[in-house]
């Protein structure tokens, strides 16, 4: 039994069981939490210790090099796991990653209905994993390279998605972003999805992970952008001044109107959650203690996306 509770948020908790948190109008599945972007393949490779060192050799850990959903696929699988309705919203390559990630999405309660299909590799990442737990990613979408583009119209940009997108997003209670989606989303996909989301009462959450820093320097406009048309901000400690330029949570939500949640993750310390009042707009900040899982932990790899599907499970 898992179960999700969040003192002083008005936050309920989930104990297994499937909750449908969507309303409105719109007809379909509806979704309690869709991503758009970053759908990629784990290549996951178990080796002894590291460094790894040129011309050295190790021995691979127990069943070898294994294949994993990744990226955004990992806040879908948790979130169908605590009992959420979930679905992916990407563009896959027409190679064996591709059917992989749909077969094995599918198996795993994730629905599969906004992914479309073109000619091309889909995205791959591959994670070295230690005995004790440490990882590394060797990856190709660390420094996002969409822009902002201020002559793409709202309209013309909800024109140029496609009908699975549109479908899937119209259904959605919430439409999650990371920093790595960005390096395979043109704009004009971006905001369409945000003014999709908008459209229909969805709250869009954003978390900028490793390209929080790149952001800010390289691609300012993009990321106020992304601030001001955020409901949830998701970041670390360092991720926080990186891109927002604040130095707490609650100064971002006093930057930001937009935003109602900014989360703040603090490792085995927990998070700070600066939240807005519904009834006042009073902001409110909050400390969450984390817990000690002992020898159930076995590395980190995608626990900040299955945080985020925890949380976002927790405020249905």
């Amino acid at each position: 039994m898992v179960c999700f509770a969040f003192p002083g948020l008005g936050l309920r908790s989930r104990c297994g069981q499937r909750v449908t948190m969507c309303s409105g109008d719109g007809g379909g599945q509806r979704f309690d939490l869709v991503t758009l972007g970053n759908v990629v393949v784990d290549i996951l490779v178990p080796m002894v210790e590291f460094p790894v060192v040129a011309g050295g050799h190790q021995d691979l850990r127990g069943g070898g090099v294994g294949l994993s959903p990744g990226g955004a696929s990992n806040a879908l699988i948790v979130g169908s796991r605590l009992g959420m309705h979930t679905s992916a919203v990407d563009w896959l390559g027409e190679d064996a990653f591709g059917d992989f990630l749909l077969n094995k999405l599918s198996s795993l309660g994730v629905g599969t209905d906004g992914i479309e299909r073109r000619p091309g590799q889909s995205l791959a990442c591959v994670i070295l994993v230690s005995e004790s737990g440490e990882h590394t990613f060797i990856a190709s979408n660390e420094k996002p390279t969409a822009q902002f583009d201020p002559q793409i119209s709202n309209d013309s940009a909800l024109k140029s998605l496609p009908s699975s997108f549109t479908r899937t997003i119209s259904n959605a209670n919430a439409l999650l972003v990371d920093g790595y989606a960005l390096d395979d989303l043109p704009f004009n996909t971006l905001l369409g999805a945000i003014q999709l989301s908008q459209k229909n009462g969805c709250e869009f959450w954003f978390d900028p992970q490793a390209a929080a820093g790149t952001l800010r320097k390289t691609n300012k406009d993009l990321t106020e952008f992304l601030l001001s048309s955020s409901t949830g901000l998701v970041v670390t400690e360092d991720e926080l001044e990186a891109f927002t330029s604040q130095s707490s949570a609650s100064q971002v939500l006093s930057s930001y109107p937009n935003i109602k949640y900014c989360i703040v993750k603090q490792g085995s310390s927990g998070c700070q959650v600066a939240h807005r009042n519904e009834k006042d707009g009073a902001l409110e900040q909050h400390s969450i203690q984390a817990f000690d899982i002992g020898d159930s932990y076995r590395d980190s790899t995608g626990a900040g996306d299955s945080f985020i599907a925890g949380f976002i499970t927790g405020l249905g």
